[in-house]
Parts: C-alpha cells; sequence; structure tokens
C-alpha cells in the first residue's frame, strides 16, 4: 500500500496524503475520529477510483480473515490457560 499511495502522490494529482495514510486535501467538514492499525490506512474516497474498489475490497477481506484467525488463535490460547 505505501507504494501504492506513492505512486499516486507522484503523479501530480491534487489529492496529497500523508504518510499515515490521511487525506491533506480540503476536508472540512468532514472530520471523522477513527482508530487505526499500525499496519492499516486510510484511503480517502477520492482515491478509491485510483486504486480501484474491487482491489480495496480485497485487500479489506484478507484484513478481515486474518483478525478472525487472530482472534481464534487467541481465544484457543485463553482457554488452554483456564
Amino acid at each position: 500500500m505505501p507504494r501504492l499511495i506513492s505512486e499516486i502522490n507522484s503523479g501530480g494529482g491534487a489529492v496529497g496524503i500523508a504518510s499515515d495514510g490521511v487525506d491533506l486535501g480540503n476536508r472540512e467538514g468532514e472530520i471523522v475520529d477513527v482508530i487505526v492499525g499500525d499496519d492499516e490506512v486510510i484511503i480517502p474516497k477520492e482515491l478509491v477510483q485510483y486504486v480501484g474498489l474491487d482491489k480495496l475490497e480485497k485487500m479489506n477481506n484478507r484484513g478481515k480473515e486474518l483478525m478472525r484467525a487472530v482472534q481464534a488463535a487467541s481465544k484457543e490460547k485463553q482457554q488452554g490457560q483456564a
């Protein structure tokens, strides 16, 4: 993802992305508090057309699968300790 963001930024587009994935453009009135994990980035809606919704959904689904696996392993570990 960092490489993808770098490529988009180097294209001279109007939308800027901070290193943490937060849009630097004029987003007045669109402030929302979010919790972002260490390896997560925020993709502004303006970039969806460049990245592709299908690609973003696939990346998100891989993250969901990983989280389910981590949660299952954690639950097994807790049950083993009880």
